[in-house]
């Protein structure tokens, strides 16, 4: 009987641990984070981070409903208006930009997850649909910026000699005998056919032994057909997963 109490709490701490892995469980040197199941309107899941004050939990969005309207290029400065949305359901949002709420009870930490996950929403939404049109910076700076960040052994504006001339491609690093070069690409057909023709001419020069991988914006205007073209030079990357920590560039 004893043997069978054990076997029974080894399966629960095998599935809690499951949970955990699924919600891709994060320690901070001030609390926690989790994902939850809410998903923004750009396809990504909010990830809930979650602080302890004294025998109560104070839970915030990391700024993610402000980062999602900048994923679609949109600015918001009208936050008195979204602090009273907010408030209407106990939450507000702090001037670092962050949806919070505090006083939730440790036992009620999975309800307070999946509400301050959609209160993040509900503020993104509203933002998205009363913000001003905002400045977009262009693609090549931002996958510039963003592999600086990443990859400091790389730098910008890489020059690679293919079959038939020099290219210059945005972001490239050398990794061992091999290289990798990183090119933004927009729908203007310009840009493609460009990307396209550079990636090929390096794959055709064996000494250069270089892999090229294409960045673009999944919220651009694509048309039917344009992503597809971009497989015949390199593999293709969203600018939020080469913004990813812990993805690597390899062949």
């Amino acid at each position: 009987m004893a043997e069978e109490g054990k076997s029974f709490l080894m399966e629960w701490r095998l599935i809690r641990e499951a949970i955990c892995q699924g919600r891709l469980f994060r320690e901070h040197a001030d609390g926690c984070s989790v994902l939850a199941d809410t998903i923004m309107p750009s396809g990504l899941a909010i990830r809930i981070h979650i602080q302890p004050r004294g025998d109560q939990l104070f839970l915030h969005d990391g700024g993610a409903a402000f980062d999602e309207i900048a994923r679609h290029g949109l600015t918001f400065s009208k936050t008195p208006r979204l602090r009273s949305m907010l408030r209407e359901t106990g939450f507000n949002v702090s001037n670092e930009g962050r949806v919070f709420r505090d006083h939730f009870p440790l036992a009620k930490v999975a309800i307070a997850i999946a509400l301050t996950a959609d209160a993040s929403f509900r503020a993104a939404t509203f933002m998205i649909e009363r913000a001003d049109v905002g400045v977009s910076r262009p693609l090549d700076k931002e996958v510039k910026e963003a592999l600086r960040l990443r990859f400091p052994e790389g730098r910008p504006d890489f020059k690679v000699t293919g079959k038939n001339r020099q290219h210059t491609f945005d972001f490239g690093m050398t990794m061992g005998d091999r290289t990798i070069v990183v090119q933004a690409v927009t729908p203007d057909p310009t840009s493609i056919n460009a990307a396209i023709v550079k990636a090929l001419d390096i794959s055709q020069a064996p000494e250069a032994k270089a892999k090229a991988i294409f960045v673009f914006d999944p919220l651009a205007s694509w048309k039917a057909g344009q992503l597809n073209m971009l497989e015949l030079g390199g593999e293709s990357f969203t600018l939020e997963r080469i913004k990813a920590p812990g993805l690597p560039l390899s062949f």
